[in-house]
C-alpha cells in the first residue's frame, strides 16, 4: 500500500480529521522520507485542543502505525525541552513531515517555536553513571558480555547529554553511526565527532576482555571532575507507566528480532542491553529479582525465543496487545 493510501485509510477508520478540536495532522518518520523497510510503521502527529494526550499502536492491512495525540499546550512543552537540551527532534518532525490537516496556522505556531533561543540545561544523570560504574564492575568480575556492551550503552548516552548530541534510541545507534549522512541529512541529528563514533564502534566489535576494559575506561574517563545530578527517579510505577515501559520494550523487542534474522553485527549487543532493561524492568514491576544469565547465549534463534518468553511473563499481568493500544501519556 502507497503512504498517500494508507494515510486516507487511517483517516477513513479514525475519523481524526473530522473532529472539531483536531489541530494539525501530521505524518513523518523514515515512510515519509522514503528509507523505509518493508514492516517500517508509519508515524502520525495529531494537535489536538482538547485537554488529552495519548499514544495509540495500531495496524492497517498488517502495516504498524504509531500515533501520538497531544493537546497543544502539552507539545509545546515538549518543545520546549527539546530546545532546552538541544534535541532536533520537532526540528526533523517539522522540516521532513507530511502536513496533512492545518487548523488555525497550527504548523507555522509550532514550527517558528523552533526559531527560539532557548538557554540549554545540561543535566547529567547520577542514576545512569551509576549504572554505568555496576556493570563495569561486574565486568571486570565476570567478563560477561551483558555487563560490557550495556555499559557501552549507558556511558554514549551519558556523552550524548554531555556533548549536546541528539538523542539516539539503542537500537538506532549502529544504524546511524554507521551512516552519518542518513542521521544528518534526513534526521537532522548531531552526532559525536567523527573520533567518538570510530572508538564506539571498535569497541562495539571487541571481543578480547582486556581489550574490552580499555575501551570502558577510555570511556569513563571522559566524566572525570564532571558534575552529576541528583534526579528524582521513581520507585513505583503506576499501571499507566508499565504499559509504556512495556510498549517501548516491544518495540525494541521486534526490532532486535528484525536484526538477528539479519544476522546483523549490532544484533547480539542489543539483544544483551534489552536482557539488562528486562532484569530492571522485572524487579520494578514485582518486586523480585530474575536470574538473566540462563538466557545468556549465541544462538540467534534461542535469543528470539527468549526475548519473547520473557516479554510476556512481563506482559501477563496486563495482557495488553502492543499493536493495537491506546496509552495516557
Amino acid at each position: 500500500m502507497k503512504t498517500e493510501e494508507l494515510i486516507a485509510k487511517f483517516l477513513e477508520i479514525t475519523k481524526y480529521d473530522e473532529d472539531e478540536c483536531t489541530l494539525l495532522i501530521m505524518a513523518y518518520g523514515s515512510r515519509i522520507m522514503g528509507c523505509n523497510r518493508d514492516n517500517s510503521d508509519l508515524d502520525i502527529l495529531i494537535v489536538t485542543s482538547r485537554n488529552q494526550s495519548y499514544r495509540r499502536a495500531m495496524k492497517i492491512e498488517g502495516i504498524p502505525l504509531d500515533i501520538t495525540y497531544i493537546s497543544s499546550y502539552d507539545i509545546e512543552v515538549c518543545i520546549h525541552r527539546s530546545l532546552e537540551t538541544g534535541s532536533n527532534y520537532y526540528h526533523s518532525l517539522f522540516g521532513n513531515g507530511l502536513v496533512v490537516i492545518d487548523r488555525m496556522n497550527t504548523f507555522e505556531t509550532l514550527s517558528n517555536m523552533l526559531d527560539k533561543r532557548v538557554k540549554k540545561k545540561v543535566l547529567l544523570d547520577g542514576r545512569i553513571m551509576d549504572q554505568a560504574r555496576y556493570h563495569m564492575g561486574e565486568f571486570l568480575r565476570r567478563e560477561k558480555d551483558i555487563n560490557y556492551y550495556k555499559a557501552l550503552e549507558l556511558l554514549r548516552r551519558l556523552h550524548h547529554v554531555k556533548n549536546g548530541c541528539s538523542y539516539i534510541r539503542f537500537t538506532k545507534v549502529y544504524d546511524l553511526y554507521t551512516d552519518k549522512n542518513k542521521a544528518k541529512e534526513q534526521y537532522m541529528l548531531k552526532l559525536p565527532d567523527d573520533n567518538y563514533i570510530k572508538t564506539y564502534l571498535e569497541a562495539l566489535d571487541e571481543e578480547e576482555p582486556k581489550k574490552r576494559l580499555e575501551y570502558l575506561l577510555y570511556f569513563y574517563h571522559e566524566f572525570d571532575n564532571v558534575k552529576f545530578e541528583d534526579l528524582d527517579m521513581k520507585l513505583y510505577l503506576l499501571d499507566d507507566d508499565k504499559k509504556r515501559r512495556l510498549y517501548y520494550l516491544y518495540g525494541a523487542i521486534n526490532r532486535c528480532i528484525e536484526l538477528l534474522k539479519e544476522h546483523h553485527p549490532y544484533a547480539k549487543k542489543i539483544y544483551y542491553i534489552i536482557l539488562d532493561d528486562i532484569t530492571y524492568l522485572y524487579e520494578l514491576f514485582f518486586e523480585s529479582s530474575i536470574d538473566i544469565t540462563v538466557y545468556e547465549t549465541d544462538d540467534p534463534e534461542t535469543m528470539e525465543r527468549s526475548l519473547k518468553e520473557l516479554f510476556d511473563i512481563l506482559n501477563k499481568p496486563f495482557a495488553i496487545d502492543c499493536e493495537n493500544v491506546i496509552l495516557r501519556l
